[in-house]
């Protein structure tokens, strides 16, 4: 086992210390929600989720507390954020991916889309002591300007690690909103257009996508018609989960549809970002990939 790298320890101490100053100041409340969960708490990348028996029910390793923290905030805790490990059963072997990572997570409610980006903008800024400049743009204007740099996409492809490298290069910090619904989270909300949901990414450079939020959908017959026509849950159910999982939200929902948002930041990408080191696996003191499972 290599030594400690002391320097990488106290600035990710710092940095979480000053994560957690930020949403103080901002009046949220630190929580802590369940990992082993059932299917609400698996659904974040459904190929990547590893399972388990639990006496006999399907159960799996959490990869985001989203939904667990809408339920504080639909029971009086208007303002919570979790820090919390994701886990994915990822088999690449990148400087890009881990089967094991810190994902920061919070939810708002009386919070909408044009609330959450300054929200975010205001969290770098506060990490990084800087006002940085943070260029906004809508996924289609994106994917316009990307066609412009010769890149190979079309309106509803996903952003590739090379287009976030393509944007950032040139604009530096950059935050893409209104993606196509059909390529996000069944929870976001649906824009008036129907074609977009009101989200948000922001991009690092050198990192690509650290935070990834948005707005949540309140009006329960479309987030049932969402979630029901997901590929994420029809993928969850042939790998052994139960649509069932999802009755709780879904009836926390219908009960009061309340305007709300979240997002999750990637610890260890912010700390990539600050240290400026190519592979995530150099930002985290116990690197896991499929490869690694002691120190």
């Amino acid at each position: 086992m290599s030594r400690v790298d002391v320097s990488l320890v106290l600035l990710r101490s710092e940095v979480l210390r000053s994560i957690r100053e930020f949403f103080a100041k901002e009046g949220f409340v630190e929580v802590i929600p369940p990992v082993l969960v059932g299917a609400t708490g698996a659904c974040e990348n459904v190929p990547t989720v590893f399972s388990f028996d639990y006496f006999g029910k399907k159960a799996f390793l959490a990869q985001t507390t989203q939904l667990s923290l809408e339920w504080y905030v639909y029971n009086g805790v208007h303002r919570v954020y979790s820090v919390n490990k994701s886990f994915r059963a990822e088999p690449r072997l990148t400087t890009r991916h881990q089967t094991e990572f810190t994902l920061i997570e919070f939810e708002a409610r009386d919070m909408d889309l044009s609330q959450l980006i300054n929200l975010e903008i205001n969290l770098v800024r506060h990490i990084g002591k800087i006002p940085f400049k943070v260029e906004v743009m809508t996924y289609e204007n994106a994917v316009l300007e990307l066609q412009s740099a010769g890149l190979n996409i079309v309106y509803g492809d996903d952003l590739s690690s090379q287009a976030e490298q393509i944007l950032t290069a040139k604009h530096g910090i950059v935050l893409v909103t209104h993606y196509p619904k059909d390529i996000k989270f069944f929870n976001m909300k649906v824009s008036d257009s129907g074609k977009t949901v009101e989200c948000c990414d922001l991009l690092l450079p050198g990192v690509g996508e650290a935070i990834g939020g948005s707005e949540r959908e309140n009006r329960h017959p479309i987030l049932e018609e969402r979630l029901m026509t997901s590929t994420m849950l029809k993928q969850l159910m042939e790998g052994g989960g139960n649509k069932t999982d999802f009755d709780w939200y879904l009836d926390l929902i219908k009960s009061e549809g309340v305007t709300r948002s979240g997002a999750g930041i990637g610890f260890d990408r912010i700390i990539q970002w600050l240290t400026k080191r190519h592979s995530i696996k150099e930002c985290v003191e116990f690197p896991r990939d499929a490869e690694t499972l002691v120190p």
